[in-house]
């Protein structure tokens, strides 16, 4: 399963959403700890898919501020719990991801995602609410976090 496009038109490029997604690959390539691809990953692939919405919905500068708060936010949770397995970088795009996913579910709860779907000896294109996909995100992040790959 992976996801391909959400059913929000666009009217603009979504240029806060491509440069928090490079910020994050580069922070994460210049972090001495490496910990964590595929958590990142995921999150770079949600944030890429369903950013652009909400970015569209909010406006960059309000996107942008919105997605500093979701960042600091879960840094300031990191400190109070005393959490230190997860690098700061990851941790953080993390956060900014969570809050990226609870706004896009408060502007577009319907919203559905066009998802390729491959199973054996077949491959189809199916739309699938986008709810049931951020909940496939939290659970992987929650795996992940028991895995200790994050």
């Amino acid at each position: 399963m992976f996801p391909i496009k959400d059913n929000i038109p666009r009217e603009r490029f979504p240029l806060v959403t491509v440069i928090l997604i490079a910020v994050l690959l580069v922070s994460y390539l210049l972090s001495s700890h490496h910990a964590g691809l595929l958590p990142l990953l995921l999150d770079v692939l949600f944030l890429g898919l369903l950013g652009p919405s909400v970015e569209g919905a909010f406006g960059r500068a309000r996107f942008c501020a919105f997605c500093l708060l979701g960042s600091l936010l879960a840094l300031a949770a990191r400190a109070l719990t005393g959490a230190d397995s997860p690098s700061s970088p990851l941790f953080s795009a993390t956060g900014l991801t969570a809050a990226v996913l609870g706004g896009y579910l408060l502007l577009y709860p319907r919203a559905r995602v066009l998802t390729l779907l491959a199973v054996p000896f077949f491959t189809t294109i199916v739309e699938i609410p986008a709810v049931l996909l951020i909940g496939v995100w939290l659970a992987l992040q929650l795996y992940f976090g028991a895995a200790g790959l994050g």
